[in-house]
């Protein structure tokens, strides 16, 4: 069996404690102690598993003694009681490389590997207590811990008696959702939800919604957030929340600015907030599952008075989440049409709202040690031709449905009803206060309630005005040039240098979305109710000009603008104006083809430009104007097309 030595250093005398690690029960200790005799041939002499959990029992209480060195041990046990944690993998890689050769230069060579690993994550772990700090000292910067607990631990009843009786019980799960600020008392808000209630990233996104109305960042310029990767965390319904959140306290004359979402790496996700979560277990089951400290908590008012007791005036609020905001479809048109397939890789990720719109910039750790990429525009997206108008802050998204509970009917019911009734023997006295309560949800089902009350936009006190806006900090850095990792929502190179007929390196064909020459952006062809209104137009000066009897035949509507052209003018449809006769020419006729290089004109904003044709692809002529003012972005159609004649 595995040992490890602990040395006790005292005032006169040295002891030394043998400690067993990693035990798991009497039956394993057994089974390996039978397979070791085998190894040495001696099974006939082994002991069985009564008479060994005896001589182990004496061992415990005696000790043993060396006797060739004739010193004596204290036996101790250490048990692990924190299974089901995910492991690094990187960690896990090299420490089997380590034990899986024995080359000495090798193994100092994976040792090295395993210690920069570990030094990247110190360097996480300092940047984010630096950021608590931060937090505590100044007023303008507010931060928190976002994590669940559990849902097997706080099971509702939890009895003291582990009878086999007991074991037939259907529990009540509930999901504990905390939230621990990063202030000098380590303010605690905790949220249950039944397993009726959504889950995934609306019930995120719901849970920070409910945290904008306890008025902790009414004086808060940056906010840091710090999840796990699970998925409920790191998606983009959430990521767009926030996106939202920051452009309607914008709108609102907000102090809020800027939001840090933080991420430490897999399997080093471990904070102040499962500490927290370790209390609770310990004040409800004791040191050990299987001890006889646990507590009978036979209702949610109980466990809320638990949690109470336990925390004192560190929980500022214990909520039920009833239902969650549809935030999915609430900001399905806010997110771009080709989604970042690699955004678990961001484990920093930074929203920052200006008068264009959201930027955002991300790395590949949280220390301060890994270079920052360059910001991008995220709202509204450069992939978007013509990109959704936010909603107005006013807005409240929709509620989704709560989901079927599984075996509730089936298997909840039956089982709670006996327990609470009498017509099980367990020997457990009831409240009446607790059994009233859950004889009621039993009878009724679970409450259906309304989510929680939508962001109270209202100026806060000390709001900014217009002119308080705070100069943004050019904290660019080089971006890191890596295959494996990529700047948040940017495309990646093309392999050895491949570009696209447009001269893009982002993609290789012309049916890309990100590609301008793209065949879904032709151009609308006008119909007459176009024509009909476009018959006035109102000129610079504010006088009204009937063009009814301009020949607008040739007229077309102007061709989608991309997001390097202004977002306004989009929505402005020019009205062509007449050319004189002697300048008019006969527009080339439909079947013809023109050649490669051949000077044309192009009907483009009600006039006519010189270009030169460059290709021909899917009845779309890409084109290179002489004039650099006219340039536009798409391929042009046949019929904008007339040859030059000089």
């Amino acid at each position: 069996m595995h040992t490890q030595l602990q040395f006790v250093s005292n005032t006169h005398t040295r002891t030394h404690r043998l400690l067993y690690a990693e035990h798991e029960g009497l039956d394993k200790m057994h089974d390996l102690y039978v397979k070791e005799l085998r190894k040495q041939g001696r099974q006939e002499y082994g002991l069985e598993k009564r008479h060994f959990q005896r001589v182990w029992k004496a061992l415990l209480l005696e000790g043993v003694t060396n006797h060739e060195t004739s010193v004596s041990f204290e036996v101790e046990e250490l048990k692990n009681r924190a299974k089901g944690f995910s492991i690094c993998d990187i960690c896990k890689y090299y420490q089997m490389l380590m034990l899986g050769t024995s080359d000495l230069a090798r193994r100092a060579t994976y040792q090295r590997r395993l210690n920069k690993h570990l030094a990247a994550v110190r360097d996480d772990r300092e940047e984010l207590a630096r950021i608590q700090r931060l937090c505590i000292i100044n007023k303008h910067h507010c931060g928190f811990f976002l994590d669940a607990a559990d849902s097997a631990k706080f099971q509702i009843p939890t009895t003291t008696s582990t009878a086999k009786m007991m074991s037939q019980l259907w529990r009540i799960r509930q999901k504990l959702t905390c939230v621990q600020m990063f202030d000098a008392r380590k303010s605690l808000y905790m949220f249950q939800t039944l397993p009726n209630v959504p889950t995934g990233g609306n019930l995120t996104a719901t849970i920070l919604t409910r945290m904008f109305n306890t008025g902790e960042f009414d004086e808060c310029t940056d906010l840091y957030i710090n999840i796990d990767g699970a998925g409920d965390n790191v998606c983009y319904t959430v990521l767009y929340m926030l996106v939202h959140i920051l452009l309607c306290a914008s709108a609102k004359k907000w102090k809020l600015r800027r939001i840090h979402l933080l991420r430490m790496k897999v399997g080093h996700t471990h904070n102040e907030l499962d500490a927290t979560f370790g209390v609770l277990s310990r004040h409800v089951y004791g040191k050990h599952a299987r001890g006889d400290s646990r507590k009978n908590i036979l209702s949610f008012a109980a466990f809320k008075g638990m949690c109470t007791g336990v925390y004192k005036d560190r929980l500022v609020l214990l909520e039920a989440i009833q239902q969650v905001y549809d935030y999915d479809t609430f900001l399905k048109n806010y997110r771009p049409r080709k989604a970042d397939a690699g955004i678990k890789h961001h484990f920093a990720i930074d929203f920052e709202v200006r008068d264009a719109g959201v930027f955002v910039r991300s790395k590949a750790a949280i220390g301060a040690k890994t270079p920052w990429n360059d910001w991008v525009q995220m709202y509204p997206s450069l992939m978007d031709i013509r990109p959704h108008q936010p909603h107005a802050p006013d807005v409240c998204p929709p509620t989704l449905p709560n989901k079927h509970w599984d075996d509730f009917d089936t298997r909840v019911v039956p089982t709670l009803k006996k327990f609470y009734n009498g017509g099980m023997k367990h020997g457990i006295s009831i409240p009446l206060d607790d059994k009233t309560e859950m004889m009621s949800i039993l009878t009724d089902g679970p409450t259906e309630g309304a989510p929680p009350d939508w962001v109270d936009w209202s100026a806060p006190a000390g709001a900014q005005s217009d002119d308080d806006d705070d100069v943004v900090e050019d904290l660019i850095s080089d971006s890191d040039d890596n295959d494996e990792y990529r700047p948040f929502l940017q495309l990646p190179k093309n392999p050895d240098g491949k570009r696209c007929r447009c001269g893009s390196d982002t993609h290789m064909t012309v049916n890309a979305l990100a590609c301008p020459m793209n065949p879904r952006y032709t151009v609308r062809e006008p119909t007459v109710d176009d024509d009909e209104d476009n018959h006035v137009k109102v000129e610079d000066g504010g006088d009204v000009v009937d063009t009814s009897a301009v020949d607008t035949s040739a007229s077309k509507k102007r061709p989608r603008q991309t997001a390097d052209a202004d977002a306004d003018a989009a929505d402005d449809v020019p009205v062509a104006t007449a050319t004189p006769a002697k300048k008019r020419r006969q527009r080339r006729k439909k079947g013809t083809s023109l050649k490669k290089n051949a000077e044309v004109e192009v009907l483009y904003e009600g006039k006519w430009w010189r270009a030169r044709i460059k290709f021909k692809h899917r009845g779309k002529y890409a084109v290179i104007y002489h004039d650099e003012n006219s340039c536009e972005e798409g391929g042009v159609t046949a019929d904008r097309i007339r040859e030059y004649v000089q």
